[in-house]
């Protein structure tokens, strides 16, 4: 049958240029759609990296916009944490000074009635340095401790001047005193010379009859008079020392206790402020407890040493 399709087709040379045509068309159509479907294949594989670079593209954006935003909110943090310690420091030495300053002042307030009314103008020494360290708590505290250190320095003030006033008389007294006293040093030194002139007349006088001192009388005479003088200003010192001073001290508190207590509360409640600010308990209450049991010992002290001096006060709060 095949013989006879080939002597058809050499028989027919049309027929034979007509399949020789179409058998290249199909084969050229079949190229096509390999060329097609490499085409469509390699198209779509591009698209899809490319997408895929695309979204990783926007992810990592987005991600090196977080970590910015994350290092920016860490940075931040770090920088005011630091703030916040350095400022936590600088408060906490300003208000270990403030309180120092404030028991060194009632100390030497305490003691003004101790101390000789003199003219230096020392007095209020550490009522200054106590005013100077309270005015950085008005500086750097929160609001409520700031306006209490405003109520701390006037309560303070308060109690210092009165303490001045109530000290006035004894340390008058005590100036006139301690007057006598250098009066009196200054002539132990002249006594203690002209008994060594004595001394020396005499053995000068065993010895060499010749050499010229000054006379016996005279020195005798002179180291009477020196010595009756100290022993007048030792009398005066005896007439000017109070029977009482120690009473004298103990009444100059009794006086201005209202001030000092007033002092003391206003104070309690500065440093439980202060407390809370550095992140410890204020436990005020307690404070105030212990101030009233002080208050409490130092009545009972008192009334042990002199029962008639003092008279004790209706409720709390009104003795030392």
């Amino acid at each position: 049958m095949v013989a006879g399709h080939v002597s058809l087709v050499c028989d027919q040379p049309g027929l034979g240029h007509w399949l020789s045509t179409l058998s290249d068309f199909a084969t050229r159509v079949v190229s096509s759609d390999v060329i097609v479907s490499g085409l469509v294949a390699a198209t779509v594989s591009i698209l899809g990296v490319l997408a895929a670079n695309r979204s990783s593209l926007r992810r990592l954006k987005e991600q090196h916009v977080h970590d910015l935003a994350t290092a920016a909110a860490q940075h931040a943090h770090d920088a005011r944490q630091n703030s916040e310690d350095r400022k936590s420091s600088f408060r906490r030495e300003v208000y270990l000074e403030a309180v120092a300053a404030a028991h060194a002042c009632i100390g030497a307030t305490a003691r003004l009635s101790s101390r000789p009314l003199s003219k230096s103008g020392t007095d209020d020494e550490g009522f200054q340095t106590f005013l100077t360290a309270n005015a950085k708590i008005w500086l750097v505290a929160e609001s409520k401790a700031s306006h209490l250190s405003r109520e701390v320095a006037d309560v303070m003030g308060k109690w210092f001047f009165a303490m001045l006033k109530a000290a006035k008389p004894l340390r008058e007294n005590l100036a006139q005193i301690q007057q006598l006293d250098d009066r009196i040093a200054e002539a132990r030194p002249e006594i203690d010379h002209l008994r060594g002139m004595l001394r020396e007349e005499l053995k000068h006088r065993k010895l060499l009859d010749s050499i010229p001192m000054p006379p016996r009388v005279f020195i005798q005479d002179e180291l009477s008079r020196v010595e009756r003088a100290v022993k007048a200003l030792e009398a005066r010192k005896e007439q000017l020392a109070l029977p009482g001073r120690h009473n004298s001290h103990i009444q100059c508190m009794l006086d201005t206790r209202t001030e000092f207590m007033t002092m003391q509360k206003k104070l309690i409640q500065l440093v439980c402020s202060l407390r809370t600010e550095l992140d410890l308990p204020a436990d005020e209450e307690h404070f105030m407890s212990q101030l009233l049991d002080t208050e409490k010992l130092a009545f009972d002290a008192l009334s042990s040493l002199d029962p008639n001096l003092v008279q004790r006060p209706p409720g709390n709060g009104a003795a030392l």
